[in-house]
């Protein structure tokens, strides 16, 4: 006899898969909020990472704006370490002001990346004064780490995140003396004469000053005199040399450095300074610091630079300075801008602000 093979119910094949459907129900769960913590909580942790970033730039900026002027011969490595830690607390990451950093790290930035990393010397001409801050969110840093939200079902519960930046100190416009005509003009001088908003002499004054001679107009005195433009004796001859560019001193000159005024002048120089005048010659438009004040036969501080257009006549030993804008139609467009300056002028009120530089490390 052949066996029968009876269908089986069903009712009885669903009460089977019941127990399956559950499997996969749970398998799914799983992989949905895996995904959500991926979603959400890489989300957060990104944004939370960008805020501690500008939290660290903001601190690094703050602390590199105080290494200029220099104390001595150094940068206020104190001073720039204060302001460093003091602006970490003025902002905030996840909702909540941070507290703490890594004591932030003063020292040399080459900000051509070779070498690399902050060193405790100048290494080269291409070193900068710099801070470096990092800051933390992990352990018992700032409120401990990263919350995750979902993650918790795979077993994290935060993550660990923090920032680092580095600035450093921008700094001063600086020319060297073959750039420069040996003469300053008094801060005093320059800001009753010049339009700082509008970039140009102020409409109405003739701001054509002769070096030496005293302005009544402005009440500053003796407001433009001859300057060996670096701190040496009163010597004549080398306002002679400095118009005479073979024989020039290469050293630079920057904002907060202290140029010599001087009166005596040399015999040669008038017929010197009248040979390189004119249209396409080298003393047509030229460079000269501003100083505050301006100290007969004494150092003078250097506060900017202006833009002047030379004219002399030997006859009266006579040389007037004439204030110019190079945005002027009447200024050649390299007027001003010397082959080794970098920028044309006036640079005038204050050195260049402090920058972050790029660095692609994390904190270690």
């Amino acid at each position: 006899n052949r066996s029968v093979l009876k269908p089986i119910p069903r009712c009885q094949l669903i009460n089977k898969q019941r127990g399956a459907s559950l499997v996969f129900v749970t398998i799914g769960l799983t992989c949905l909020l895996g995904f959500s913590a991926l979603a959400i909580d890489l989300s957060n942790y990104l944004v939370v990472r960008n805020e501690l970033q500008n939290a660290a730039d903001a601190a690094a900026l703050s602390g590199a704006s105080s290494l200029y002027p220099e104390v001595g011969n150094a940068p206020d490595w104190s001073l720039a370490y204060s302001y460093a830690t003091s602006a970490i607390s003025l902002n905030s990451a996840a909702n909540a002001v941070l507290t703490s950093g890594d004591a932030p790290v003063t020292g040399y930035w080459n900000i051509t990346g070779s070498p690399t990393g902050l060193h405790a010397t100048v290494q080269g001409t291409n070193d900068l004064p710099a801070v470096q801050v990092v800051i933390r969110k992990s352990g018992t840093q700032n409120g401990g780490g990263i919350q995750a939200f979902f993650a918790g079902v795979l077993g994290i519960n935060s993550l660990d995140g923090g920032a680092v930046a580095v600035a450093i100190a921008g700094a001063s416009p600086s020319f060297t003396s073959k750039s420069m005509f040996p003469a300053a003009i008094s801060k005093c001088m320059y800001d009753y004469y010049w339009d700082s908003f509008n970039n140009q002499p102020k409409v109405g004054l003739s701001s054509s000053f002769v070096i030496g001679a005293s302005d009544l107009n402005s009440g500053c005195g003796i407001g433009v005199q001859w300057s060996t433009l670096d701190n040496a004796a009163n010597d004549p001859l080398i306002l002679v040399n400095n118009v005479n560019t073979s024989t020039t001193n290469p050293n630079r000159i920057s904002i907060g450095d202290n140029v010599n005024m001087i009166s005596a002048i040399a015999p040669g120089i008038y017929p010197l300074v009248s040979s390189c005048v004119g249209a396409n010659n080298p003393c047509n438009y030229v460079l000269i610091p501003v100083v505050d004040p301006l100290n007969a036969n004494a150092l003078s501080p250097i506060v900017g630079f202006a833009c002047v257009q030379v004219s002399v006549s030997v006859v009266t030993q006579t040389v007037t300075l004439q204030m110019s804008s190079i945005v002027m139609n009447t200024v050649p467009n390299q007027a001003c801008k010397m082959s080794d300056s970098g920028g044309n002028g006036p640079a005038y009120g204050a050195a260049i602000p402090p920058k972050l530089v790029n660095y692609s490390g994390n904190p270690q």
